[in-house]
């Protein structure tokens, strides 16, 4: 009994050891550790305060994953994170028998530049999102949705700007 436990035992130790030395060196984030400012965004819509909500969001994810640390100013910063909030248009998916808005449709639009000294990198992300608002409709719930989806976006994003 004792040697068939052996026996097997051999194949799975070889393949821990050789998976564990196929991820050797290997991470999602740069050994270098940046320093990143996220400037408050701007808010160029009639949604108050989702400008309030993605810049907290942003930067509880930057705090919370390894690789990147938040600076407490722009001076301190090897990357400034600046970006506006051009658009959060409310649409209709479906009308209920009496014509009551039942589900909405939210599209976001912002556009954001990550700038490194003389390097800057700019781009645009759109999202849409869906709510109910028939059973229990949150806006506070709507916008910590809008804001945590949008803010890893841009995270992932960052990710890969501070990798090239």
């Amino acid at each position: 009994m004792a040697r068939i436990l052996r026996l097997l035992s051999l194949p799975l130790l070889s393949f821990a050891l050789l998976s564990l030395a196929g991820c050797a060196g290997y991470s999602i984030v740069s050994d270098s550790k940046s320093t990143v400012y996220v400037h408050p965004f701007l808010n160029k819509t009639l949604e108050p305060q989702l400008d309030l909500f993605l810049t907290r969001q942003l930067k509880k994810i930057i705090l919370e994953r390894p690789g990147i640390s938040l600076a407490q100013d722009e001076t301190h910063a090897d990357i400034v994170i600046k970006g506006t909030i051009v658009e959060c248009v409310r649409g209709v998916d479906f009308f209920s028998k009496d014509e009551e808005v039942e589900m909405a449709r939210y599209t976001v639009s912002i556009a954001y530049a990550f700038h490194s000294g003389e390097n800057k990198t700019s781009d645009t992300l759109t999202g849409v999102w869906h709510a109910s608002l028939v059973t229990g409709f949150n806006r506070y719930s709507l916008l910590s949705n809008l804001a945590d989806s949008l803010a890893n976006s841009i995270y992932m994003r960052l990710i890969e700007y501070v990798q090239n």
